[in-house]
């Protein structure tokens, strides 16, 4: 089961949450909750939850501190955002920051189990790529033990490390997508050329850096686009597009209709 802390300054609100849905049926355990920040930041040391419900207005230390301080922790989790319609911008500036994704008050179960799904989803696939990485690293380090017999098999653990740089770059670009990325800066992160990047990770994928990043924009435009409230000016930039047009033109020719023909069907 994934573990759920919850932290929020209103005790009704910790309240509704602890007993709006049945969590373990749905696989989540509840370990706690607290009333401010650093209250939060003290026992997620101790507790290590995978997901974090936090407010962001909040005495001591606000929601957006505490994000940016567990997130650099060896176990870092995955947070969901409280958040009141007045408090809208520092929404904003959390999902800038990496943040799964966020909750308006009152919190609605219909909405809280959409959430949730997608983030025990992220991190199902995040724990299955990290599995896959340390058995790739541990086949590497074994063949790097064997004395080579030929080619054949210096090649096989070149490809094994270079399997490894793309899983690194995906998921790079799976966190980070509504930054300005482009291919130097992740290419310069997995410590490969631009070229040689740029070859082996559209023979690995089958798609172009490029492409492969707009998918992801994609993907997570249509998610914030099905959330009321939020203009298409803003899902540009939450996506990584400074230019709404820009957004609107891409978001067309992926989907074939644009951002309002998007939210008409909804």
């Amino acid at each position: 089961m994934l573990k759920v802390f919850i932290v929020d300054d209103e005790p009704w609100i910790v309240s509704l949450i602890e007993n709006l849905i049945p969590w373990k049926s749905h696989g989540f355990l509840l370990t706690g909750s607290a009333s401010d920040g650093e209250e939060a930041l003290r026992s997620i040391r101790f507790l290590k939850p995978d997901v974090i419900l936090t407010d962001i207005r909040m005495p001591e230390m606000n929601g957006i501190e505490l994000i940016q301080l567990a997130s650099k922790l060896d176990h870092a989790p995955e947070f969901i955002i409280l958040s009141g319609h007045s408090e809208f911008s520092y929404a904003q500036k959390a999902l800038q920051q990496g943040v799964h994704d966020y909750l308006l008050k009152p919190v609605d179960e219909e909405e809280l189990l959409s959430v949730l799904k997608g983030v025990k989803e992220k991190i199902q696939i995040r724990n299955r790529t990290e599995k896959k990485i340390r058995e790739d690293r541990v086949r590497m380090e074994k063949l790097s033990k064997m004395v080579l017999s030929d080619d054949s098999d210096e090649s096989s653990g070149d490809v094994e490390e270079e399997r490894d740089r793309i899983k690194k770059a995906i998921s790079i670009m799976e966190r980070d997508y509504s930054r300005d990325l482009s291919l130097s800066d992740i290419s310069s992160q997995v410590y490969l050329s631009e070229s040689y990047f740029s070859d082996i990770f559209s023979k690995e994928t089958g798609r172009t850096f490029k492409d492969y990043l707009t998918d992801i924009r994609m993907e997570k435009a249509r998610e914030l686009l099905a959330k009321p409230g939020l203009k298409i000016k803003d899902v540009a930039g939450l996506t990584g597009y400074s230019n709404p047009n820009y957004f609107c033109k891409v978001f067309r020719k992926k989907t074939g209709m644009s951002p309002k023909e998007f939210i008409a069907t909804l």
